[in-house]
């Protein structure tokens, strides 16, 4: 069976050890940024799970390579909030709890897709300093709703929630994209008027929508193919 990094990236760890996907694949190269590989080296480097105060420490190294610091800064931006929140107390926040214990396998899967790419987007000309803060909602009933959420930005507090339950970590990514490009319009001062999330009430809204659609696709298409090819 053959895949790409891709997609066996996104998989593998939803995949039974005895699965022969793993075996298939087994040999094949996998990219620095691949899904797990910042949780193997933490586990590698301290064992346990990966926690901000070893992120910190591993970015410190004297060793560490840009790809490195990349990894940690973006672990700690992520999860600094959650930092000292048993997992247990998570339950019902919607909020994504440090890797490792209950934190779901599908978020660990994306995260680093996520930073490759917002650096992605961030080098091919779109503004998104100071980057935003993500967190991963879990909502089953909310993935059962045919019109159901699916992602939203808080411009207020710079927040990029998405939903997780029950969608391929694909169109978590596309719905991040088109996120970020909110994001950017936040940024340059363009969301401030905006008063309804209705796009039939105002045409200001249909155009920012218009233009998250349009370039939060493009983006997240232009950077899955430079993955691909």
């Amino acid at each position: 069976m053959e895949l790409d990094n891709f997609t066996y990236g996104l998989i593998k760890d939803l995949l039974p050890d005895n699965s022969p996907i793993h075996e298939a694949y087994k040999g094949k190269r996998t990219n620095d940024g691949a899904p797990g590989t910042f949780k193997a080296k933490i586990t590698k480097a301290y064992g346990g799970d990966v926690t901000i105060e070893k992120a910190k420490k591993f970015k410190e190294r004297e060793n560490a390579t840009p790809h490195d610091k990349r990894q940690a800064n973006w672990f700690i931006n992520f999860h600094s909030k959650n930092e000292n929140l048993d997992p247990s107390d998570l339950e019902n926040t919607g909020k994504a709890a440090p890797y490792g214990s209950e934190y779901s396998l599908v978020e660990e899967a994306v995260m680093p897709y996520i930073q490759e790419l917002t650096e992605y987007m961030g080098q091919n000309g779109l503004n998104i300093e100071p980057l935003p803060s993500v967190e991963f909602k879990y909502d089953p009933e909310n993935a059962i709703q045919p019109l159901g959420h699916t992602a939203y930005y808080n411009p207020n507090d710079k927040i990029i929630v998405l939903y997780t339950a029950d969608r391929h970590p694909k169109d978590i990514l596309r719905s991040f994209a088109h996120e970020m490009i909110h994001h950017n319009q936040n940024l340059e001062g363009r969301l401030g008027n905006i008063t309804t999330t209705n796009v039939n009430e105002d045409e200001a809204l249909q155009e920012i929508e218009k233009e998250a659609y349009t370039e939060g696709n493009m983006y997240f298409r232009s950077w899955e193919n430079s993955k691909k090819n």
